[in-house]
Formats: C-alpha cells, sequence, structure tokens
C-alpha cells in the first residue's frame, strides 16, 4: 500500500520561503550584488513582519500575497542570484507585500515617497506621473484612518511606480551589457590596427615605430589617469560605475590611438604644436599624453587639422 505524504499548507510553504537563513550567502564578491541581496533580504523580513501582523485582520489579502511570494521564491535560492536578478526579485517582492494593502505599512511607503519626490535625480518620482495633491490626501488620510478604497488606491500607485522604476533599471542594465558586448568586439579590431599603424610607419619620414610605440603609450597611460581621477571624484552612483567599468577596459586603446595621431600630425608639419618644439621627441611623447588625457584637446587638435584654413592657404598653422 502506497502512503501519499500530505502536501504543506500555503501558509506553511510560505513560511519556509521567507525563512532567513534561506537568503544568506556566503560569499559576495560582487559589490553590486551584495547590496541588491541586502535588499532582497530586507524586504523579506518586512514581509514575515506584515503577514503576520495582518493575518488574522486581512486573511484574504494574507493568502493572496502568500501565494505570489511563493511564486516569486519557489526553486530560487540566493546563491543562484546575479546581480540582475536580485534586483528583478526586489522590486517583485514589493509588489507583492502592496496586495496586503496593510494601512500602517502604505502610509510609511508614502512618507518615503514624499521625500524621494525632492529629489531631483531620482527615478520616476511620484510627481512624474501624479499630482502632489494626491499624494498628500493619500498621506493624510492613511493617518486617519483610511478606507479600503484608499489603501487600495495607494497600492495601485506604489506597484504602477515600481514597475517604471524597474523598467527604468532594466533599461539602464541592458544598455550597459550591449555596450560590453560591442566593445569585446571592437577592442580587438581596435588593437590590432594601431599594431599595424606603428609597423607600417615609415622610418625615413621622421618618426620611427620606437617613436610610435612611445606615443601610443603615453597616450594610454594619459587616457587612464583621466579615468582614474573621473572615478575618484566624479562618480558616484552605482549605474555610472557599473558603465565605467564596461568602458574602462577600451579605454586605454583610445588613448594609444589619440597618441598615434597626434604623433602623425606633428610629424606631418601640418600644424606647428608649442612654437615647433613638439618636433622633439620628449614635446612629441608630452603631446601624446595631453591627446589621451583631455579628449576636448585631442578633438580640437584634430579639427584645426581638418579646418584650419591658413594650413590651406598659407602653410602650417600653429596652436
Amino acid at each position: 500500500m502506497t502512503r501519499v505524504s500530505a502536501q504543506p499548507s500555503l501558509a506553511e510553504r510560505c513560511e519556509e520561503l521567507l525563512a532567513a537563513n534561506r537568503w544568506t550567502r556566503k560569499t559576495r564578491k560582487n559589490a553590486e550584488l551584495t547590496k541588491a541581496l541586502a535588499y532582497v533580504d530586507q524586504v523579506i523580513g518586512e514581509a514575515r513582519r506584515l503577514l503576520a501582523i495582518s493575518e488574522n485582520s486581512a486573511a484574504g489579502t494574507c493568502d493572496l500575497a502568500k501565494a505570489e511570494l511563493c511564486r516569486l521564491l519557489d526553486g530560487r535560492s540566493a546563491d543562484e542570484l546575479d546581480e540582475d536578478d536580485a534586483w528583478e526579485l526586489y522590486t517583485a517582492l514589493k509588489q507583492a507585500l502592496l496586495l496586503i494593502e496593510n494601512q500602517a505599512y502604505l502610509s510609511m511607503l508614502l512618507d518615503r515617497e514624499a521625500v524621494r519626490d525632492t529629489r531631483d535625480d531620482a527615478w520616476h518620482r511620484w510627481t512624474t506621473h501624479f499630482g502632489p495633491d494626491e499624494l498628500s490626501d493619500l498621506r493624510e488620510e492613511l493617518r486617519n484612518g483610511a478606507t479600503p478604497d484608499a489603501c487600495a488606491r495607494a497600492a495601485r500607485r506604489l506597484g504602477f511606480l515600481y514597475g517604471k522604476r524597474a523598467e527604468a533599471g532594466r533599461e539602464r542594465r541592458a544598455k550597459a551589457a550591449v555596450k560590453k558586448r560591442s566593445m569585446l568586439y571592437v577592442a580587438p579590431a581596435l588593437l590590432t590596427l594601431i599594431a599595424v599603424l606603428i609597423a607600417a610607419l615609415d622610418v625615413d619620414q621622421g618618426a620611427s615605430w620606437k617613436d610610435a610605440l612611445v606615443a601610443a603609450l603615453a597616450g594610454a597611460v594619459g587616457s587612464m589617469l583621466a579615468g582614474f581621477i573621473k572615478l575618484r571624484d566624479k562618480l558616484f552612483e552605482l549605474d555610472d560605475l557599473r558603465a565605467f567599468v564596461v568602458t574602462n577596459g577600451v579605454q586605454p586603446l583610445v588613448g594609444a590611438t589619440s597618441g598615434l595621431v597626434v604623433l602623425l600630425i606633428v610629424e606631418s608639419g601640418i600644424i606647428e604644436v608649442g612654437g615647433g618644439n613638439a618636433a622633439q621627441s620628449p614635446g612629441r611623447t608630452l603631446l601624446a599624453f595631453a591627446a589621451g588625457f583631455s579628449e576636448p584637446f585631442f578633438l580640437g587638435l584634430v579639427q584645426n587639422v581638418t579646418h584650419d584654413k591658413s594650413a590651406d592657404m598659407n602653410g602650417p598653422g600653429t596652436i
């Protein structure tokens, strides 16, 4: 006689999935993943608290929230999530908790939205999509004993905002991924072209391949230094840092290219830079470094080559 084991109830399954030790990850080498998992852990703790205090007063909405939480968490573990998965799970869990329609919890979320609405850099603020008066009215209603209709309206508005923010984050992460993949294809081609250009220089016409190599290295060092300074002083947001990681790997190649172009400009004599002192090796190296370090300097130099009328009519131009 075969014995069929009893299936766990919805409450038991939800309690198992929301267990704190289930979402503890021992090794977190990725800083962004660590942050995302901390948010996931926070909202799961909030779920345990809300279900505990709302179970008796709102059994129907609790069952709906439990079913959604089980759907989101079943078959998943912290060790299997990457940063994108963790952010998606975090947003989905926040939206699931809105189903409980707990008055105190919704009031706290609306207070957060009021603070967030004062930040110009915040994504999809309340006033981006809804009127400021509605936020004030809802906060007042929830503080003074809200009706079920007010709780449902607040939950719908918050769910919409969370969805829009998730879309914005998803788009930014997708752009960074596409950029990274594109650069992985471009970088080898650029490196090959740099090597061919260095090898193809005519040593009888001025700079040797050693001069070209020094110029390329100087440009690469300049670009790396510029990137380091930008990272130290200007990049603070997580999305900006993610984009910087993607672009910084190919930046030395861009600097090396800039250094080589500057070397060719100086050797060609189209423009005299620094009163002719740049024709000497230290001067060329310094200009190559400056071209890699400063994109405006490099673009201004190229613009002078391509648009300087004096170079066409009266000989070399001067910078």
